[in-house]
């Protein structure tokens, strides 16, 4: 018998099993409680993608929803595309209840998605995004990898990360630099970074002072033999600033 313990891995799954228990308890009133803050980020992200991909009018469009929740991400996606399919994974079986009762996803999976491999052919979404979920992981590198992996080449990718380090309740600050490196590791090419406002309402509920800045991550999966030079790319849309409430625009 080994009587040796993984400790890391013995870590990353007790702070599993306590995310779970942590949204299982906060999937019924999870909407409401965002709405209440004023949660930006879905409205944001999808914004970011009408600009940047092919959300708009592509028909049958696979979009893979890493970290669904309840859906805000998705339905602002059905929103701008209701011929999109969407596929939506997530840790808690709570938090996915919550998102077939809106029937925004057509299709969802309980997965630990930070230590287990997308189940999930490679190249076969178009659109792959995450909103409020990267300062949750210990091990972004191993999710952008797989994120990198199952998206089409030429396709577009967007998450959240937190823009600084002085959160802690169950919060993880990731460097820049550290994301930047993962992306280029999965063949992800970013084409634009920009700071906002997440949350524009403190809650004593959840634990989140104000404000809260998020930093959203865009691009796409480089196609091999046409990856254009920086020189080549299209010019980002112009830079603006709006301190509160607004967002921090400019190329990575």
């Amino acid at each position: 018998m080994n009587k040796h313990f993984n400790l890391k891995a013995l870590a990353t799954g007790v702070s599993a099993f306590l995310m779970k228990l942590q949204y299982n308890s906060w999937a019924r009133n999870y909407d409401g409680m965002f709405k209440n803050c004023k949660y930006s980020a879905p409205e944001i992200l999808s914004e970011t993608l009408v600009r940047e991909s092919a959300l708009p009018q592509q028909k049958g469009l696979r979009i893979l929803d890493v970290g669904i929740g309840t859906g805000l991400l998705s339905e602002q996606f059905k929103r701008i595309n209701p011929s999109c399919h969407i596929t939506g994974i997530d840790i808690s079986q709570g938090m996915l209840d919550a998102c077939k009762n809106k029937s925004v996803a057509d299709e969802v999976l309980q997965l630990d998605f930070q230590s287990s491999v997308f189940p999930f052919e490679d190249e076969s979404f178009d659109i792959v995004a995450s909103s409020g979920v990267f300062e949750l992981l210990g091990r972004p590198e191993h999710v952008i990898a797989e994120m990198g992996r199952v998206l089409k080449p030429g396709g577009a990718f967007s998450f959240t990360t937190y823009s600084d380090s002085k959160l802690g309740y169950l919060c993880k600050f990731h460097d820049p630099a550290d994301i930047d490196n993962a992306l280029e590791e999965a063949g992800l090419a970013l084409r634009e970074r920009f700071r906002f406002h997440a949350f524009t309402e403190a809650s004593l509920l959840l634990f989140l002072p104000n404000p809260i800045y998020y930093h959203l991550n865009t691009g796409v999966k480089e196609v091999a033999a046409i990856i254009a030079s920086d020189e080549e790319r299209a010019p980002l849309r112009p830079a603006y600033v709006q301190d509160l409430g607004g967002y921090e625009r400019h190329a990575p």
